[in-house]
């Protein structure tokens, strides 16, 4: 009997210990799985919001997504082979890291999961999923082989889902890398077919593809079955916001066919429901907008401003203030409204339309300032020029453009600068604007060919003419005598009798990129000089530093802005360091110039091939 307290003792002992080790283990699977659920929710609150911001992460789903992570990589590392917890602990990190966008990390994991766990109920998901994330990885044929190995075992449910939408979604981003927009209307065609064959049978499913569909409708503009689409999306229990966003799209497709009648009941109706009560701003935008199209223009603008005032800094004010700007502009032709309309649009940051508005305010305030400009003698054009740019490219509004481009080609005055650029610029609105004119744009072709033979400007009308390319700018001429002086260098022959062919290209032709580069090839034939003449020297040249320096600071101080420039600037560099620490020996930088100017260790190229990659320029 006197054993039995010893006995009780140890035994609660023991139980202590391993209740205690338990709890650690329960605990730290719990902390995980409980941030990986918050997370969740964070992100169903924030979608119920705005139903299509599936890409962005916000700050605190980032902190508990990577909270579940830490805490389910403690799992694996304590206990790697518990049968129950380590598989969830594997899956709960891949998943993690597929929200937050870590593609390549969640398919590494989404393996490690299906070759440590085959037999596991999640497989089929995690196949599909991992097929998505090397999909958005840009491991295309990878994902392909993925997915196909996901539907070869036939997945149900969510796995089956997500396989096929990412199957419909491949199929339709592969057919717009070769067939642009056509892709669109063989997209809607794959998922009504996928809907008709009843591949998805949970109402999350259907409703998903219908909503995509709905959207290719729209963008191709087939009005009638963006708007069937949108409304059979609103199956089953759906949360109001999407219910909204559904609504939202069938209306806008009657809008666009013409129903402005139609629309306008229709989202009066809905406003006037007790469940979208909160909704309202979006619903009397799209009332400003049926009563735009019916030519009711003041109530359009009180809608626009009830909408806008309803939420001040949401995506709804953003675009009812942009388009207050809009019928300021266009119809009012009154500017200081139009701009004061936009900044208040732009107040709505981040969202589609505040951005349009902070671009068009910025372009409103060029335009005051161009119009206040006074004129420029050496460039009596620049103003009008400018202004039509802006109104071309930022509004747009190619008529208007068209009457300042107008006015400097009717002028006598030639303008340098600008009188080929506007010549070339409405050609090119006459030929691909609407209305266009291409017999118009001919003629202006024409005349940039008969005015200015030899110049850029004419070498790109005859490619838009159609004609047999003939004419060879001062550009090409300098490339072909800069490629003969490369001929003659890397063809072995001395410096001395090289760098003759380059300084015609740099003096002949200064101002073109081969210009520049032959200066460059110039100091690196300098360098190379000083180099051969230090080791030959018993005694060393004190002045061979500052001759090396002096070329590249040739090369940095005509040509700035250039890659050459900034090629030279680091030798610069590199040498005033070497020179000031006592240890310049005429070679190249150890860090920063060498590689990225030269290659070749015994022939010190000038990688002129690399620096000069950027391309023709735009003429327009």
């Amino acid at each position: 009997m006197r054993r039995a307290p010893v006995l009780i003792a140890v035994l609660a002992l023991s139980a202590g210990l391993l209740t205690g080790c338990s709890g650690v283990y329960f605990n730290t699977t719990l902390n995980a799985e409980k941030a990986y659920k918050q997370a969740l929710r964070l992100r169903a609150e924030r979608l119920e919001n705005d139903p299509d911001d599936t890409v962005r992460v916000s700050s605190l789903e980032k902190e508990k997504l990577i909270r579940s992570i830490t805490k389910s990589s403690k799992v694996l590392e304590l206990w790697p082979r518990d049968p129950k917890y380590a598989p969830l602990a594997v899956f709960r990190i891949a998943e993690c890291q597929l929200l937050l966008g870590e593609f390549s990390s969640a398919a590494l994991k989404y393996d490690e999961f299906l070759r440590n766990f085959p037999k596991d109920p999640k497989v089929p998901l995690a196949k599909a999923r991992m097929a998505r994330a090397l999909y958005e990885d840009g491991k295309r044929v990878a994902a392909i082989e993925a997915l196909d190995a996901a539907l070869e075992t036939n997945p149900k449910g969510e796995a089956r889902r997500e396989a096929l939408l990412l199957q419909a979604r491949m199929r339709i981003d592969g057919d717009a890398a070769v067939m642009g927009s056509a892709s669109a209307a063989d997209g809607l065609a794959l998922y009504e077919q996928l809907l008709s064959e009843g591949a998805f049978p949970t109402v999350e499913g259907r409703n998903e593809v219908r909503w995509r569909a709905a959207q290719l409708a729209y963008q191709i503009g087939q009005w009638d079955k963006a708007r069937t689409h949108a409304l059979e999306a609103n199956e089953g229990a759906v949360p109001l916001r999407t219910q909204l966003r559904n609504h939202r799209l069938a209306n806008l497709a009657l809008i666009q066919s013409g129903k402005y009648a139609e629309a306008l009941e229709e989202s009066r109706a809905l406003a006037g429901k007790r469940d979208y009560r909160a909704f309202r701003p979006d619903l009397w935008l799209l009332q400003a907008r049926a009563s735009e199209g019916l030519q009711d223009g003041a109530s359009a603008e009180r809608l626009y401003r009830d909408a806008a005032r309803g939420e001040p800094r949401s995506a709804v004010a953003g675009e009812a203030w942009y388009r207050l700007g809009l019928r300021a502009f266009d119809v009012d032709a009154h500017e200081d409204s139009a701009r004061a309309f936009f900044d208040s649009s732009a107040r709505a940051v981040g969202t589609p339309y505040g951005d349009s508005g902070s671009e068009a305010a910025g372009a409103m305030a060029r335009l005051a300032d161009l119009r206040k400009s006074g004129e420029d003698p050496a460039k009596p054009h620049y103003a009008d020029f400018m202004i039509a740019e802006v109104f071309n490219f930022r509004f747009p509004r190619p008529d208007s453009a068209r009457v300042h481009l107008e006015r400097i080609v009717a002028s006598p005055v030639e303008d340098t600068a600008y009188t080929k650029r506007a010549f070339y610029a409405l050609a090119w609105l006459e030929r691909e604007g609407t209305p266009g004119n291409p017999a118009r744009a001919d003629s202006l072709y024409r005349v940039i060919l008969a005015r200015w033979p030899g110049t850029e400007w004419a070498k790109q009308a005859e490619v838009d003419l159609g004609l047999p390319s003939t004419v060879k700018t001062r550009g090409d001429t300098a490339h072909a005598a800069f490629l003969a002086a490369e001929s003659h260098r890397l063809g072995g022959e001395a410096p001395e009798r090289v760098a003759p062919a380059y300084r015609a290209v740099a003096e002949s032709y200064a101002g073109t990129p081969d210009a520049a580069k032959a200066q460059f090839v110039l100091a690196t034939l300098v360098a190379d000089q000083a180099h051969a003449k230090a080791k030959t020297n018993v005694k060393p040249d004190s002045t061979l530093p500052d001759t090396v320096k002096a070329a590249y600071q040739l090369v940095r101080d005509k040509y700035p802005e250039t890659p050459y420039a900034t090629a030279a600037e680091k030798w610069i560099n590199s040498m005033d360091e070497m020179i000031n620490a006592g240890e310049y020996k005429e070679e190249a930088p150890a860090e920063g110039g060498d590689d990225e100017v030269l290659e070749g260790d015994e022939s010190r190229k000038p990688r002129t091939e690399k620096l000069d990659n950027r391309g023709d320029e735009d003429l327009y």
